[in-house]
Formats: C-alpha cells, structure tokens, sequence
C-alpha cells in the first residue's frame, strides 16, 4: 500500500514541476492565472484534500450560476431570474471559471460532463 501512495505522490509531483516549469513572464494574467490554479491543485492533491471536487468550493451564488449556465440559460436570462446585473453574472461566471480551471465556456460543459452534473 505505501508503495502505491509513493508512485501517486512522485507522479503528482512530476505533474507541479510541470506546471511550475511552463510558468513564464510574457504568459498574460489569465494564462498565469490558469496555471497557478493547476499548480494549487495539484498541491491539494499532495497534501490529501483531492477527495473534494473543485466544484464543491463554489460558493452558492456561483454554484446556482454554473448550474444554470449547464442547462442552457444565457447570461440576460440568468440576470433577470436572479435579480442582478449581467455584469455581476459575468463576475460569477470567472470566478468559477478560475476555481474549475476552465477557459471558456465550452471548458464549464466538459467539466459538468466529465463531473456528472450534467448528461450527456
């Protein structure tokens, strides 16, 4: 058994140094934002809290958002159900897009399929 936890441990690792090594200054705030995210999970993964999903560290606002954005509702009807701005659902919609460590919105659906909030 700690030879299995060893080789999991050693490959998370080689994934951080990685991410770590394709780090560079001319990499805009959003790409160094992306792969500062892939390196802090991989750090969780190491020290044991992989048994959490990303998506479990959404706040509320941003888990209603995602899920809603899942089943198709575009931002301006997003918005008007949830009595706020277009620009505050924009800011939702980063932010999880940030924690999720997705790029677009095509990346929010793969990861809802790939997670099992959504079907397929």
């Amino acid at each position: 058994m700690p030879g299995i936890l060893f080789r999991s441990v050693s490959s998370v690792m080689t994934e951080l140094r990685n991410a770590i090594s394709s780090l560079s200054l001319a990499m805009t705030s959003d790409q160094f934002e992306h792969w500062k995210n892939q390196a802090l999970a991989l750090i969780d993964r190491i020290a044991g809290n992989s048994g959490e999903a990303l998506h479990d560290r959404l706040s509320p606002r941003e888990r209603e958002v995602f899920t809603m954005i899942l089943s198709g509702q575009r931002l301006k009807e997003i918005a008007a159900k949830l009595d706020i701005s277009v620009k505050t659902v924009t800011t939702h919609r980063s932010r999880l897009m940030r924690k999720l460590n997705v790029d677009d919105n095509l990346g929010l659906y793969r990861y809802g399929i790939r997670n099992g909030l959504i079907g397929v």
